[in-house]
């Protein structure tokens, strides 16, 4: 065929104006429908997968208590400057720094009554855990504003500020079940890090009376569990605790902890110490693993105390710093020990020198992450500050 016998094209018609007119709306409400319709299918995947992913993030549950309660209170009691000197600890990794002396004027920081246990944060804020009131309160070291957390709920029990992963550990009785709870970060959400199964004397198993609380620095926890006169060590992730100090309940023959009131564990030496009250206050040692303990401090004349004047301590409270040493409150004064419980002198209230603050009762001890001593002067109600004044190293090479 040739396409020359086909002709001119044939002209276009143009469509009629009506027509025209009535299809563009229709054109323009199926581009819309199809919009939304697309954009409510992706809002749904962004919903979907967000969900997924906050669930795959959240392994432990949150405990149902309530929000922090901030009071209005505001600390009165501040008398002297909390500037913290900057003084560094780690020298190197192969390493270990402590401090050796603290200055003897201390600064009182904030007062408060009835104060069941302490600690501090990496940010130098303060702790309490108020029995009286059963209240955690908070002092901040920038402000030195004093509030009030979980304003009647909080019973009285230990607290521990694990500084690695800046979490504060405390011991709970939620519905009956007993338990050990974190805030992370200052994040006002209780989490729950394990709970007990039920109340008995199985290893997987707690009492609700807790008086001692320690985490190392791999995360498994130590309970001193007063109920069942024992300490338990609860492994990270594990279902169940591992007997470190105490008593079985079929052995009566055992070393009981009678009425066992503080804890401390020490990780350079492998130990764990306790403060008992049975027949006075004494402080007893379990090391390497063994559940029979050995009395070091207090229970009248012994051999481990044939170095000082007085042959009787009665230990108010105690803290071991990062060489092993032993720090034991007394009356009026803290005394300083080597791991091998040879006596090392008074480092801070009576007789430390001219101008030095003095206290009382050093119901209770910790230190911040830079080495400075906190004690708690029971009988003032006092928190006081005691900065470091030097440090040692030793060389931890293996």
């Amino acid at each position: 065929m040739n396409f020359d016998e086909l002709g001119p094209p044939a002209e276009v018609q143009p469509l009629n104006s009506d027509s025209t007119n009535y299809q563009q709306p229709q054109i323009k409400i199926k581009v819309i429908l199809l919009g939304i319709t697309i954009v409510t299918v992706l809002v749904i995947i962004l919903i979907m997968g967000t969900v997924w992913t906050y669930s795959r993030e959240q392994p432990q549950k949150p405990m149902p208590i309530n929000e922090f309660k901030i009071s209005t209170k505001s600390s009165t009691s501040i008398t002297s400057s909390t500037t913290l000197p900057k003084i560094k600890l780690e020298s190197s990794r192969s390493e270990i720094c402590a401090a050796t002396r603290w200055n003897p004027v201390g600064k009182k920081l904030v007062k408060i009554e009835h104060a069941s246990s302490i600690a501090v944060d990496n940010d130098f804020n303060v702790y309490v855990a108020n029995w009286d009131t059963h209240t955690l309160q908070k002092w901040f070291s920038d402000t030195n504003e004093l509030i009030n957390l979980f304003e009647e709920q909080f019973p009285e029990t230990p607290i521990f500020y694990h500084s690695l992963t800046r979490s504060l550990y405390f011991f709970y009785v939620y519905k009956d079940i007993p338990g050990v709870f974190k805030l992370v970060n200052g994040n006002s959400a209780p989490v729950n890090v394990f709970s007990s199964n039920g109340r008995g004397w199985n290893l997987d198993q707690l009492d609700s009376s807790c008086k001692g609380l320690y985490v190392n620095a791999a995360g498994d926890i130590f309970v001193l569990d007063q109920g069942r006169h024992r300490i338990v060590k609860w492994v990270v992730n594990a279902t169940s605790g591992v007997l470190v100090a105490g008593r079985k309940e079929d052995e009566s023959n055992s070393d009981q902890l009678e009425f066992p009131s503080g804890m401390y564990v020490d990780e350079i030496n492998n130990s764990v110490y306790v403060i008992t009250d049975m027949m006075g206050r004494r402080i007893k040692r379990f090391s390497n693993g063994s559940v029979y303990g050995v009395t070091v401090f207090g229970g009248g004349p012994s051999k481990y105390l044939s170095e000082i004047k007085s042959e009787y301590v009665e230990p108010l409270s105690m803290i071991v710093d990062k060489m092993g040493n032993i720090l034991v409150g007394e009356n009026s004064k803290i005394t300083r020990w080597t791991s091998d419980i040879k006596y090392n002198g008074i480092i801070l209230g009576e007789s430390s020198g001219g101008g030095a603050t003095h206290f009382y009762t050093p119901q209770l001890m910790t230190f911040d992450k830079l080495g400075n001593l906190y004690v708690y002067d029971k009988s003032d109600g006092q928190v006081i500050r005691f900065d470091v004044n030097s440090t040692s190293c030793i060389n931890n090479l293996h």
